[in-house]
């Protein structure tokens, strides 16, 4: 049940996941609200039920912000428990205690818990049909949040990316600077988010939830615009070669082909473009345009 506010000067926040692309810019953005106990996957068995809760009774956080998942689309496939461990039953336990400890959980939804058929962008209030174990494992852990009665902000985010770790435009500069040619899937639409942006816009939001819990709830969290993922690797390329970039590939050497042409093991939505409406509504957040962000100083670190 949410409460009106909470007073607290200096919450101790944990930060689950700290080493991953959103977790560690959380490490650098979440400092300014208060104390920030990192835990990594060395620190503690995120899919290990009694060794999260051990953890949550030692640190006694006020703020629960979850940047772990399983993450691995495809794998998942064949996986199924383990992702299930970290995407439904982690988010259970912690809910469940911050529901009984009076805490906030932050935690991040995926696009995938809706099924693509849509030609619009998807309202948070949108029905859930994902099409994959992933998707189905991460809709059951926003479900168990919003069951369990505690107050939270979760973030539906799409199309992550950062300068570190593994993500597509990683992928396609390593491909660029290996290969003369690339053939990349154009009917899938959606908005590259970068990793830092969504920390910058989660520290906003916990800002003013922590004085006014109404603010609690269900967010997409993306820019503004959409693109395909070919368009998207088109735009890599041109802005690595501009930043003088050694690449093989070059922006004409970018074939599209339909996603029937790239069968993976999980089936994946064609469109993943949210409508971010409720949180500029809610936070008064602005809504950069996904190219701008994507073209801002160590968002590909070039």
């Amino acid at each position: 049940m949410a409460t009106d506010s909470v007073t607290d000067p200096q919450p101790r926040i944990l930060l689950l996941g700290a080493a991953g692309q959103l977790g560690r810019e959380l490490s650098k953005a979440l400092p300014a609200l208060g104390q920030v106990i990192p835990v990594t996957r060395e620190d503690c068995d995120l899919a290990d039920r009694d060794a999260v809760l051990r953890l949550l009774a030692s640190r006694q956080p006020t703020v629960i912000v979850n940047a772990a998942a399983y993450t691995a689309v495809d794998r998942a496939e064949s996986e199924p428990e383990l992702a299930a461990a970290l995407n439904s039953g982690l988010p259970a336990v912690l809910a469940t205690w911050a529901a009984a400890n009076q805490a906030l959980l932050v935690d991040y939804g995926t696009d995938y818990i809706f099924d693509g058929s849509k030609h619009q962008p998807w309202l948070e209030t949108d029905p859930r049909a994902p099409l994959n174990t992933y998707g189905r494992t991460k809709c059951a852990g926003l479900e168990a949040i919003e069951g369990s009665g505690c107050d939270y902000l979760v973030f539906i985010v799409t199309w992550l990316y950062a300068a570190a770790g593994a993500n597509f435009p990683r992928t396609i500069l390593r491909l660029g600077a290996e290969k003369p040619e690339l053939s990349v899937v154009c009917d899938q639409m959606g908005a590259p988010t970068p990793a830092d942006w969504i920390a910058e816009t989660t520290t906003e939001c916990i800002r003013q939830t922590l004085a006014n819990r109404a603010k609690c709830g269900l967010y997409n969290l993306v820019p503004s615009g959409s693109t395909s993922w070919c368009d998207f690797a088109k735009e890599i390329i041109r802005y690595a070669g501009e930043q003088g970039t050694p690449l093989r590939l070059q922006v004409e050497a970018i074939h599209p082909v339909p996603t029937a042409a790239y069968p993976t093991a999980a089936r994946r939505p064609a469109n993943s473009m949210l409508d971010a409406g409720k949180l500029k509504a809610t936070f008064d957040i602005f809504q950069p345009h996904w190219r701008s962000l994507f073209k801002r100083a160590g968002s590909l670190g070039l």
